[in-house]
């Protein structure tokens, strides 16, 4: 059963926008992952690439025609994310051009306190890219497009944003975080209710062979599972970056072959919403390396 060669192989020289890390792309990918069938998948530096997300599912296809007919019921859930993977890749606006790719609205209403500082109480809602919320009735309505032309191509995500104030902390608990922290004492003044347009993930970039070359705001994740990496995740608002960061796993030549196929990717950005200190500068670097297919 041939779901299609459509699926690109190899480095596409055309520039990509990255994949929204909350995408149902990731689990399908990781998915077939787990069965073995995408031995080269580096889960440790996201997001991906349309191309990468496109050369994975290509490399999980051609796997499964040459081991042939497996598990039936696996077999045929295979074939399904590959078809489905084959749609999105293939299917919606392939090529230069504007694509819309989604209006969405989200409603969701909180019934007791919310919690939203997970550095000292915890947090409601988590892996959420930042978004405002509160105790009562929180909204968001938004959009999605990519842009790709040749090298370039360029992602935007706006929204609107509703979600009700809160009174700020008691003054002891303020003081006992200041005293904790070491930081200033936080204001008195009760959090007001947001209404307000955003942008979330949103940036324009190029691409030289096996690197892409972006900036403005973009959400990373730098860590294997589900659960909030130690370095970046979604839990807040998209960092304001510039970001240089491989496409596709790559492996060196000569003796350093034994290291496996290697991702690398740098980032220099500034961090938003602090009082102290006010919008600091961070710069990050990181190689993930795969000595073996496990």
């Amino acid at each position: 059963m041939l779901v299609g060669a459509g699926l690109a192989k190899g480095s596409a020289p055309d520039g990509s926008p990255y994949v929204a890390l909350d995408s149902w792309i990731y689990p399908a990918l990781e998915k077939l992952a787990a069965l073995g069938l995408v031995p080269s998948q580096i889960s440790t530096l996201r997001p991906w690439t349309r191309a990468e997300c496109r050369r994975q599912a290509a490399e999980a296809e051609e796997l499964m025609q040459r081991v042939g007919e497996i598990d039936t019921g696996i077999g045929a859930e295979v074939w399904k994310l590959l078809r489905s993977l084959h749609a999105e890749f293939d299917g919606r606006g392939k090529g230069a051009g504007v694509v819309l790719e989604s209006v969405y609205v989200r409603n969701g209403v909180i019934g007791g306190t919310a919690l939203n500082d997970s550095f000292h109480f915890g947090q409601t809602w988590s892996n959420d890219y930042g978004r405002p919320y509160g105790r009562g009735w929180n909204s968001y309505e938004g959009f999605t497009a990519r842009a790709e032309s040749s090298r370039w191509f360029a992602y935007v995500n706006g929204e609107y944003q509703h979600s009700p104030g809160r009174d700020a902390w008691p003054l002891d608990v303020r003081q006992e975080i200041a005293r904790l922290d070491g930081t200033p004492l936080q204001s008195g003044e009760a959090i007001k209710t947001t209404d307000r347009f955003r942008l979330l993930d949103s940036y324009v970039g190029t691409r030289v062979g096996n690197v892409e070359i972006s900036v403005g705001k973009q959400s990373l994740w730098w860590g294997p599972t589900h659960d909030p990496p130690f370095s970046f995740s979604n839990n807040a608002e998209p960092t304001k970056n510039l970001r240089i960061s491989t496409v596709h796993p790559f492996q060196l030549p000569g003796p350093l072959a034994v290291l496996g196929k290697v991702r690398g990717e740098f980032v220099i950005g500034k961090l938003g919403g602090h009082t102290y200190t006010w919008r600091p500068w961070f710069n990050a670097q990181k190689v993930s390396l795969k000595m073996t297919d496990n």
